[in-house]
């Protein structure tokens, strides 16, 4: 039997084998699904049938995390709130805010490269992304603020085009759960639910 480390290395080599294709039908899961598939492990019915949870492998801490492990995220959303504030050559300011938020109730990701401090490289496909598998940092804690300054032409109070210093001030929040799953046999067997690409 392959060790943990080389299943991940098969699992990871598989997904990225993948990069810029659909993988079934393009659902997030599907990619964790098939890549485990491929290297050799006959797992999953599939994570609707299972709660989206015990079909990946064994659980192991994040900071442990490896190429090729699962990253599940349940309730997670990165909330990025930006001050904006001009300011123009006379000495006023004009400020805005606001607050974008990236959300997902419930996602799978192949581990690309193990965590720092701050994110996760993975290897992923979103629906609303395509559907082709991609790699993108996903952040796993807070982070900012992140300072930007730019040279623009603004409305001051009054309406009128002036130029001015933009700084946008941003701060990342982020929110739920994270779990990382270690491929292994003994973990992921089950009935096979799909078929294999």
């Amino acid at each position: 039997m392959a060790s943990a480390r080389t299943l991940g290395e098969q699992v990871y080599a598989w997904a990225y084998g993948r990069l810029g294709q659909r993988v079934g039908a393009g659902a997030p899961w599907e990619l964790a699904h098939y890549a485990l598939r491929g290297a050799g492990i006959v797992n999953s019915a599939s994570p609707l049938d299972s709660g989206l949870s015990g079909v990946w492998g064994e659980p192991i801490a994040l900071p442990r995390a490896l190429p090729g492990d699962v990253l599940q995220l349940r309730n997670y959303a990165v909330v990025a709130s930006t001050l904006h504030t001009a300011y123009f050559d006379d000495g006023t300011t004009r400020q805005h805010s606001d607050e974008t938020a990236h959300r997902y109730a419930s996602h799978i990701a192949i581990v690309a490269a193990p965590p720092d401090e701050r994110s996760v490289s993975v290897l992923e496909q979103v629906a609303q992304a395509g559907p082709r598998v991609r790699q993108r940092a996903i952040l796993l804690r807070d982070c900012g603020p992140i300072v930007q300054r730019t040279f623009q032409w603004q409305q001051d109070g009054l309406g009128r085009l002036r130029p001015c210093t933009l700084v946008q001030r941003t701060v990342l929040r982020v929110t739920g759960i994270a779990r990382v799953y270690r491929a292994s046999a003994a973990a992921c067997l089950g009935a096979a639910s799909q078929p294999s690409t």
